[in-house]
């Protein structure tokens, strides 16, 4: 379990990989990791699981729905989080940040007039935002202009179109983004369709 902004390098070579990217402020993130001040990487034994992640690679195969594959999810979550694990809840205004963020067509607004919306001043939103999910409000931004331009790009072929309507500059800073926080260009992942899949599930 790498938490955000964490520098790391996975090697999936000669092997299977299922990657699992949790938003960092759901639930089930925060039922694995309550802290998220607590910046370690974890590591599980996941033989326990191993029936669970058979089932979600058939997911991937396109033999399950995304109602099994977000139910799995969350019982691979489950097996490594205790019942008795407290978790935190979020602050109600950086609750109404995130729904005033995931409104907007454009994932696009300025720290001042996000923070003016839920009646903090830039600073102390900016310092509860990061707090309380372990990333930067901009860099919650990108993530979630990332998730737009991917839904985009599995509908039409067109990179630089996915990428300015999601709010990039061009298809190279989208590429770049892309790059940096999944590991791969969106031009890799289309190029080697027989290779690598990708399937969008809203939780």
């Amino acid at each position: 379990m790498i938490p955000p902004d964490q520098p790391h390098q996975l090697d999936g070579r000669n092997t299977s990989v299922i990657y699992l990217f949790l938003d960092p402020e759901s639930h089930l993130t925060r039922q694995l990791i309550p802290d998220v001040h607590d910046h370690k990487i974890l590591s599980f034994d996941f033989k326990q699981c191993e029936p669970l992640l058979r089932q979600l690679w058939r997911y991937a195969e396109g033999q399950c729905n995304c109602s099994d594959a977000l139910q799995l999810t969350d019982r691979i979550v489950q097996i490594f989080s205790s019942p008795h694990d407290s978790i935190s809840k979020l602050d109600s205004r950086v609750e109404q940040a995130l729904k005033i963020i995931r409104s907007l067509p454009v994932k696009q607004i300025s720290v001042p007039e996000l923070a003016s919306q839920v009646f903090l001043s830039p600073g102390r939103l900016a310092h509860l935002f990061r707090g309380q999910t372990g990333l930067p409000i901009r860099r919650y931004l990108l993530w979630e202009r990332l998730l737009d331009a991917l839904r985009l790009m599995t509908q039409e072929s067109d990179l630089s179109k996915a990428a300015h309507e999601a709010g990039f500059s061009d298809s190279a800073h989208m590429s770049r983004t892309f790059q940096k926080m999944f590991g791969i260009t969106p031009s890799e992942i289309f190029k080697n369709k027989s290779l690598v899949q990708v399937r969008l599930c809203d939780s």
